[in-house]
């Protein structure tokens, strides 16, 4: 049966799909891991750069015939965003963490240095298995990765225990220098379940 997002998808841009072979409207096939490896670098998903920005409908229409754990990634002087879509329960299966690994990423985005800070993950680790990918881990304000948004991500694996879900993360660089986060979640029949935005009013470094 033809995944919602694709039906999105040709709702919105209805001769998009006039020509691909009923082959190519099959299920979503899991990424190939090797568990193992996974606590030795490995990344659990797999991202593909995309050069221009990001936004929902394109995040729907691109990752609509995804295979599980396959997602974007775009990075620029003024974004840093990645979407991911995930089988259920995706968020339990990595359970390695390295505070080493991760201290010694430099991040593309993190408050000035007479600001405390956090390497935060753009999506937790217990969905895709790093501590050192630059494309997930930032620098973020410690109190807000963990107070509000540690909720937040409680609330998603909780969602994500029964369903599938679509996790999009744009990080933008305000005018004034400062960050703003936001976090959409949607589930398989496209529904926005999860969306929130937290505002890092530290001056950033953006590389």
């Amino acid at each position: 049966m033809m995944h919602l997002f694709r039906r999105i998808s040709m709702w919105l841009t209805p001769y998009k799909y006039d020509n691909i072979p009923e082959e190519a409207l099959q299920p979503r096939k899991k990424l190939a891991v090797n568990w193992a490896s996974v606590r030795h670098g490995q990344l659990g998903v797999e991202l593909s750069t995309h050069a221009g920005p990001l936004n929902d409908q394109l995040v729907l229409e691109k990752l609509s015939s995804a295979d599980y754990d396959h997602g974007l990634y775009h990075h620029d002087r003024g974004l840093h965003q990645v979407a991911i879509y995930f089988p259920k329960n995706a968020g339990v299966r990595y359970h390695f963490r390295s505070n080493k690994n991760r201290k010694k990423l430099r991040p593309m985005l993190y408050p000035k240095a007479y600001k405390s800070f956090d390497r935060t993950h753009v999506i937790p680790l217990g969905f895709h298995g790093s501590e050192n990918d630059r494309r997930l881990v930032v620098g973020w304000n410690s109190q807000l990765n963990r107070g509000p948004m540690n909720k937040f991500e409680g609330e998603v694996k909780r969602i994500n225990q029964s369903v599938e879900i679509l996790w999009y993360v744009s990080i933008h660089l305000e005018t004034d220098g400062t960050a703003v986060w936001q976090s959409k979640v949607w589930d398989a029949s496209g529904s926005l379940r999860k969306d929130a935005s937290w505002h890092d009013n530290s001056q950033f470094v953006w590389r």
